[in-house]
């Protein structure tokens, strides 16, 4: 079994193996130096080249991250690398019980251009050490995500353990999003099974998280879903849209088509203060999804992502960008 070294550089010595015709006598070693430094993460050159980011969070996060986000990234020109250290439902209650107690309970996945590492039994400490981090986000579990009493104390032991490790790391706050009408989730009889109270009670809880916790970044993708879903009701042909490609995939998890995208466009834009430009859907299978495109450019996610980022829908709190 290779190491991950190994691993990283696998590609480019294939691509040497496979290509010998480039190398022409007494020069191929130029070359091949070309070629590798063309493939080696920009990461490596120094800590201002890359913006570095660390998801502590759940399934949620992975509909966040790692679909569309550095594909887009890469289309605006934005060297970015993801670390997701996610547990699947996994609360700030569990969060916290494990960053005490040093649990090697997660799964870490590293993702940059179009690799994605994982590996097993991680623990929180061991994350926010992989990687000098630029932001670090958190979210609550998506059932809890509207109940203020299920935050504190274990937002803040989470926060002490972030800054022990990454003092000088921004942190950023993932506002995640209501479940569809008919979500059959068990979480969601917190809310009455009601959309729009789910949805209000996670906007009242962002707010309180921004006012109350030292977070320097919003990330609304809870406001786009929002904003996106009323859009579709109130436009015929974008409602019969929505119905064939709904935002959520099972009532709960984002939609391989707009809901991962349009949750791409808040992430980018929020963490780098730059407007995201319509780009189709760049998945291409790239860590191994369906390719699903069809219309994922079209302008009602759009508008819900700029409505999301820029009027900060359901918002008091002003929030701070990364300087990139």
């Amino acid at each position: 079994m290779p190491d991950r070294q190994t691993m990283r550089y696998t590609q480019v010595y294939t691509y040497a193996l496979h290509f010998p015709s480039l190398y022409g006598e007494g020069k191929w070693r130029v070359r091949f130096l070309c070629l590798l430094l063309c493939w080696i993460p920009l990461s490596l050159f120094g800590a201002g080249d890359t913006l570095r980011v660390l998801c502590i969070g759940n399934s949620f996060s992975i509909d966040a991250v790692e679909q569309e986000l550095l594909p887009l990234a890469e289309a605006e020109g934005i060297p970015l690398r993801v670390g997701n250290l996610y547990i699947a439902g996994c609360s700030l209650r569990q969060h916290a019980a494990n960053a005490q107690d040093a649990h090697d309970a997660y799964s870490y996945r590293e993702l940059y251009g179009t690799i994605r590492l994982q590996t097993d039994s991680v623990s929180l400490r061991h994350a926010l050490q992989a990687e000098p981090w630029d932001v670090i986000t958190m979210q609550q579990a998506s059932h809890d995500s509207g109940l203020w009493d299920t935050y504190a104390p274990f937002l803040q032991i989470i926060i002490d353990t972030v800054r022990s490790y990454c003092p000088h790391a921004r942190l950023a706050w993932h506002q995640t999003w209501a479940y569809e009408t008919t979500a059959t989730h068990p979480g969601f009889a917190n809310y009455n099974y009601d959309q729009t109270q789910m949805y209000h009670a996670i906007c009242a809880c962002a707010d309180s998280v921004m006012k109350y916790y030292p977070f320097d970044i919003l990330i609304p993708t809870g406001d786009a879903v929002q904003w996106y879903r009323e859009q579709c009701q109130t436009t015929s042909y974008a409602y019969r849209r929505y119905q064939a490609a709904p935002v959520t995939r099972d009532g709960f998890h984002l939609s391989f088509e707009y809901g991962r995208y349009m949750a791409a466009c808040v992430w980018l834009e929020s963490l780098t203060g730059k407007r995201v430009h319509r780009h189709n859907c760049l998945t291409i299978t790239y860590y191994g999804y369906p390719d699903k495109t069809t219309g994922c450019y079209s302008s009602v996610p759009s508008r819900s992502v700029r409505s999301a980022c820029t009027e900060r829908r359901c918002r008091r709190t002003a929030h701070r960008s990364v300087s990139f």
